[in-house]
């Protein structure tokens, strides 16, 4: 799949994004509500912006080892966008009710990148290029099981996927598909939204 912003270099995914961001805080400043419901509006716009792209940055630096720091970072990440919205479209609402709506679009949020996850394990192998560490692989580097050494070899080699032989490669997404992590994320995330 091709995305448009692929054929833009990174300074100018940046420029763009920069943009559509300073838009977005502006219109705040031209909506029909008082100076305080405004205000509350940028900080939370601000705050889980910023929170979101901590969890990317966590995310790109790609040194999750454990099912704790991967829900954090996932929370932060995907969890901080979807309260983002769910907040724009709740502004004048009792705060107990707004706590709620939090909770449960952060929740969102971790279930949609867990399901997001299962299907980049089963159809793709781009992940793999780069040893990415998502839930499925941590259940595979977590788990003691000598069927899933291979990956754990793999994740913990200098190896690149480029230089495993086809068996390997075939062996790896195998062990990916049918070694129980789908239906373990698939789990976790009714679990989430219990």
């Amino acid at each position: 799949m091709i995305y448009p912003w692929s054929n833009v270099n990174l300074g100018g995914n940046l420029n763009i994004i920069i943009g559509f961001l300073l838009t977005a805080l502006h219109k705040v400043t031209l909506l029909n509500d008082s100076v305080e419901a405004r205000n509350v509006i940028s900080q939370q716009i601000q705050l889980l912006l910023l929170q979101s792209i901590n969890g990317q940055q966590k995310d790109m630096h790609n040194r999750i080892s454990n099912e704790s720091e991967y829900l954090e970072m996932v929370s932060l990440k995907s969890g901080s966008l979807i309260k983002l919205a769910c907040i724009l479209g709740a502004v004048d609402i009792p705060p107990k009710t707004l706590e709620t709506i939090k909770t449960y679009a952060n929740y969102l949020g971790v279930v949609t990148q867990i399901r997001n996850d299962v299907l980049l394990a089963d159809h793709t192998i781009n992940d793999l290029h780069i040893k990415k560490v998502y839930l499925p692989i941590l259940y595979y580097l977590c788990i003691e099981d000598n069927n899933f050494q291979p990956i754990r070899n793999y994740y913990h080699s200098k190896t690149q996927y480029l230089h495993l032989t086809a068996y390997e490669k075939a062996n790896l997404m195998d062990i990916i598909r049918n070694g129980g992590a789908i239906p373990y994320c698939q789990c976790s995330r009714k679990i989430i939204l219990l």
